[in-house]
């Protein structure tokens, strides 16, 4: 009998990870020498994107789809900021196990254990890697905790070893049936995506991931 695999999950409350996303975000920005701007659009994104990190009922992958300039690979980064910066801070804090009761050295270390720091890659670099380095490809799709940049500029299909393969879309079906996080950027629409990549695998996406729709104009202006 095959057992369910249980959803990632941040092990905080959602608001909790609301505001260290935020913060994370803010960060990403001000490494580009921009000032943060939490807009409405951004706040609620935010949100979103927060509510998918802690919430167990939700998809395994997340979709940051729309236009040019608006976030998407900014709140990308920022969730992989997040994630080394708890982990960070969790083994700072595990410096002074020695001096913890045994029930907190328990809880940092089962934090320690829950938290996976993503690997963040552009869709082209998947394809580049599929056809020159298999063993690559292969542990790439199989990271605890994966982004994809820029769906839809690599692409469909390429040669590995006189072999034809789709590696992103290899990918993603690998990902979902092991139930690993998964965050995909994209500037295509789900009409795109369906147009780019066929119905096959449109509707798996349907079936996979939660989506946050960028509707805001670019912040690059």
């Amino acid at each position: 009998m095959q057992t369910t695999r249980a959803r990632y999950r941040l092990p905080f409350p959602e608001e909790i990870a609301t505001d260290m996303l935020r913060d994370a975000y803010s960060q990403q920005v001000l490494s580009r020498n921009r000032t943060p701007d939490i807009d409405r659009d951004t706040q609620l994104n935010i949100c979103r994107a927060a509510r998918w990190l802690t919430d167990t009922t939700s998809k395994p992958m997340l979709l940051l789809y729309g236009g040019y300039g608006n976030g998407k690979t900014t709140m990308a980064k920022a969730v992989m900021s997040m994630h080394s910066s708890i982990l960070s801070a969790l083994h700072e804090r595990t410096k002074e196990v020695f001096g913890l009761e045994q029930e907190d050295k328990n809880y940092l270390y089962s934090l320690q254990s829950a938290i996976r720091r993503p690997k963040f890659c552009t869709a082209q670099q998947l394809a580049s890697l599929a056809s020159t380095d298999q063993q690559a490809f292969d542990r790439t799709a199989s990271v605890g905790f994966l982004i994809i940049d820029d769906l839809g500029c690599e692409p469909v299909a390429v040669k590995s070893w006189g072999t034809e393969i789709t590696p992103v879309t290899d990918i993603l079906y690998r990902r979902y049936d092991d139930m690993l996080p998964t965050i995909v950027t994209t500037n295509l629409s789900k009409r795109d995506i369906r147009a780019k990549y066929g119905d096959r695998v449109a509707d798996r996406f349907n079936e996979t991931f939660e989506t946050i729709g960028y509707t805001n104009a670019s912040y690059r202006k």
